[in-house]
């Protein structure tokens, strides 16, 4: 994935709505190329979901590993920066140990051969059909980041961009075709979990393999290649390196900085206007905070807005999750392993009580992450800190959170650690902070407390990602965890990225029509 920096937008002012990944991503790129810009940030402290929350055990609403450090690369590289001068990252490997129903174990390795070989221990023939499979794998892994991810426009831009690709045909057909990944895997390498081991790459998408299609597999499968690393000092190390290049680049983040109003002059940017800010002078726009919130709450009522809003049509919010930060006085054999990942029994039942009842599943998958380890410290020494995260619905009607509602899931949860073999966890707990979707929706202001924006769940949900522009407006970009390419924090980092090269583009601006 390659930007071409092309110093276009000397002299423009941009200004950035929100300060996460996407954010300042998009600061950072726009910057590079020449704008003078300005990151807007609602709350008090820069960063969105790479902000720790809380006291005592502070949690980021974004998981502690990245999976495409490179992403991150490229973008310090736009401002002819080193990303290992701000930032170091540790590999992890394995990726992630997995405890399935059955009581076994298994190893999700990025590197094939030693992922072949642990296959091997559960279902030798799965094995040997996948190290066949392999180099076809490896090639569409390589033609879905460079010819789909890396692509600015809508879906059907993209998709239209790879039909005339022929070497892109197998994995537009994959995208189509029906039928869904979990299926695929089962049925090509049967005996192999490694449905459920993809299972936890799809989840840190908001996604299911079980309702994916099958064309997925490229994206996951390329992003499992790229390996599982750790920044120092976590992602708060992310946040502090992508601040200190907006210094450099003389980027200014306002922080509680409400915008209220983007006015429009024949439907181009002109200004942006707020509480906390003066009113500025700006000929782009990044917003990060959703495409309806931009158009409903920023943007004055007008023919154009309602035909935009049309457009866009309502979306379901996609999953949220809860998050649970343990500092506990003991440790545990079960969770020694950077991310540890609990399978459920029954994946059916759970994903309908969650994707279609719209209520937390009686026993959801829980991914726990020993910040100990992962951190570099002693993981026999005498405390632990956990970061436990399951996948919930959104904020509905059919639930919401409450104290109570928070307690009883908290509880649940911990005793799943205990039968996991964490025995004595809950009474070790000597500090916690949880995070709900609710908590996301009311502090954060992510609609439905949704981390992953609308309907990427469903199967072709991914492939209908909204690019960065807003057609009916000149100026207007967007980007964050519900456009292309998508909510992990490579992906998000990307997203603004690809907003400030259309921005580039699309420079001097014209008015609509």
């Amino acid at each position: 994935m390659k930007i071409v920096l092309d110093k276009s937008l000397a002299g423009v002012r941009a200004v950035v709505i929100g300060s996460g990944p996407a954010g300042l991503g998009a600061a950072v790129a726009l910057a590079a190329r020449g704008a003078r810009v300005r990151v807007l940030e609602r709350d008090s402290v820069a960063g969105g979901r790479l902000a720790p929350r809380g006291e005592g055990v502070p949690l980021a609403a974004i998981d502690p590993f990245v999976f495409q450090p490179h992403v991150l690369g490229q973008l310090f590289a736009l401002a002819d920066l080193r990303l290992s001068d701000f930032v170091e990252f540790r590999p992890v490997e394995p990726v992630a140990r997995l405890l399935l129903p059955s009581g076994e174990t298994f190893h999700l390795h990025a590197d094939p051969a030693r992922l072949a070989d642990e296959m091997g221990r559960l279902a030798p023939a799965a094995a040997e059909r996948f190290l066949r499979d392999l180099p076809r794998w490896e090639r569409q892994a390589r033609i879905a980041e460079d010819h789909f991810l890396a692509q600015p426009g809508r879906g059907t831009a993209r998709l239209r961009a790879l039909a005339g690709f022929p070497p892109a045909w197998p994995f537009l057909a994959g995208t189509l075709r029906p039928g869904r990944l979990a299926t695929r895997l089962r049925h090509r390498l049967p005996g192999a979990p490694l449905a459920e081991a993809f299972e936890v790459l799809a989840a840190r998408h908001g996604a299911s393999t079980r309702r994916l299609a099958a064309g997925f597999l490229p994206i996951l499968f390329g992003e499992l290649l790229h390996g599982c690393w750790v920044p120092t000092g976590g992602v708060a190390g992310v946040r502090e390196a992508l601040l200190r290049v907006c210094e450099l680049l003389d980027i200014r983040v306002v922080t509680n900085a409400s915008v209220e109003r983007i006015q429009l002059e024949n439907d181009v940017v002109r200004h942006v206007a707020g509480q906390g800010f003066k009113t500025l002078r700006a000929d782009l726009v990044v917003s990060t905070i959703g495409l309806r919130p931009t158009l409903e709450e920023l943007l004055t009522p007008s023919e154009t807005r309602a035909r935009a809003l049309r457009r866009l049509g309502r979306p379901r919010p996609a999953r949220s999750t809860f998050l649970m930060g343990l500092r506990c006085s003991a440790s545990w054999e079960t969770f020694d392993a950077p991310m540890t990942v609990i399978v459920p029994p029954d994946t059916e039942e759970m994903l309908r009580q969650l994707d279609d009842w719209s209520v937390p599943a009686a026993r959801p998958p829980l991914i726990v992450t020993n910040l100990t380890v992962a951190g570099g410290g002693d993981p026999a020494g005498p405390e632990t800190l956990l970061r436990v995260e399951a996948p919930m619905p959104p904020v509905s009607p059919r639930f919401r959170w409450s104290e109570q509602t928070t307690r009883q899931e908290r509880d649940r949860l911990v005793r799943r650690l205990e039968e996991a073999g964490g025995t004595g966890l809950g009474g070790a707990i000597t500090a916690e902070q949880i995070v709900t979707p609710g908590d996301l929706a009311e502090r954060m202001g992510w609609p439905a407390g949704s981390l992953h924006g609308t309907t990427c769940h469903r199967r072709r949900g991914w492939l209908q990602r909204p690019g960065a522009v807003i057609p009916e407006f000149r100026g207007l970009l967007v980007a964050g965890a519900e456009t292309h390419p998508g909510s992990t924090l490579p992906m998000l980092v990307l997203g603004g990225m690809l907003a400030a090269e259309v921005g580039a583009e699309a420079w001097p601006l014209t008015p609509p029509g």
